[in-house]
């Protein structure tokens, strides 16, 4: 009975180590399958970085992309980007209407940003020297004015981490736009540097006319000769100063005065900030 008994024990110890060893290598692949390896790489650490050697005709452009930080990528700029330093101390190669594009394929650059759209004939040069060109218009609203920024951080980083950086640095702008409520300028022009005054589908008019009314709302472009009655509160010039204190003397005293830099809205970046905190 005892050697029975024996063997009865040892073929239930045999039988419930085999079921165990199941169960535990069931659990085992199922836990492979549905977790995931929490030490692998994310597609953003599979990205990358971007080798960019760009050239940067439009001057809001060069301001743009040396703000986002990408301007120890840029090798070459256009005729008319003076600013800021990192950028305007570069090799010149023509502006942005009138591009040399022989010089820019020679210059070792595998990326071409403008606000102006090449010629088909350049678009092909440029395509067939490997040369990537990225048009970015000049904006003529404040969404345009973001997208520029989003989109030329694109150019230099992958589109997450781009994005970011981009809405991070626009942010200040974008939050005095969003609070203008204590601001307000009242009926204003806004004389631009052809002594003509900005009408309603101009970035000009777009940014100030959330901090007062434009009178010339109902004009176009810069072709409005400047007016100085009708309930005018508030003038922005962005004049020479020869022409601005010759201009002064036909405004009323009781309308305030407001100088800008000339190149503020020509090439918008985040100076514009700091003018909007002083209206």
């Amino acid at each position: 009975m005892k050697k029975i008994f024996l063997i009865l024990c040892c073929i239930l110890f045999v039988l419930t180590g085999c079921e165990q060893t199941d169960v535990i290598g069931i659990t085992d692949d199922s836990s492979t399958s549905d977790t995931p390896d929490i030490f692998g790489t994310s597609e953003t650490d599979d990205l990358e970085p971007k080798y960019i050697a760009a050239v940067v005709l439009s001057p809001f452009l060069a301001e743009i992309t040396a703000e986002l930080g990408y301007g120890a990528s840029v090798i070459g700029r256009g005729t008319y980007v003076t600013y800021p330093p990192i950028v305007a101390d570069l090799p010149e190669y023509g502006s942005a209407v009138a591009p040399n594009i022989s010089a820019i394929i020679g210059s070792g650059a595998n990326t071409l940003i403008t606000s102006v759209e090449p010629s088909s004939q350049d678009r092909i040069a440029l395509g067939k020297a490997g040369i990537t060109l990225q048009f970015i218009p000049y904006p003529r609203a404040v969404s345009d004015f973001e997208n520029a920024y989003i989109t030329t951080a694109t150019v230099f980083d992958h589109h997450d981490i781009a994005k970011a950086n981009a809405e991070r640095i626009f942010k200040p702008i974008k939050d005095i736009l969003a609070n203008t409520g204590a601001t307000n300028i009242g009926s204003f022009i806004y004389i631009a540097e052809n002594g003509k005054c900005a009408g309603a589908d101009t970035f000009e008019h777009a940014v100030l006319s959330s901090f007062g009314d434009n009178i010339f709302e109902d004009k176009k472009g810069y072709d409005t000769d400047p007016a100085f009655d009708g309930g005018l509160s508030t003038v922005i010039m962005a004049l020479p100063e020869a022409e601005r204190d010759e201009l002064k003397k036909s405004i009323p005293d009781n309308v305030r005065v407001i100088v800008a830099d000339p190149t503020l809205f020509i090439s918008p970046s985040e100076r514009l900030a700091e003018f909007l905190k002083r209206l």
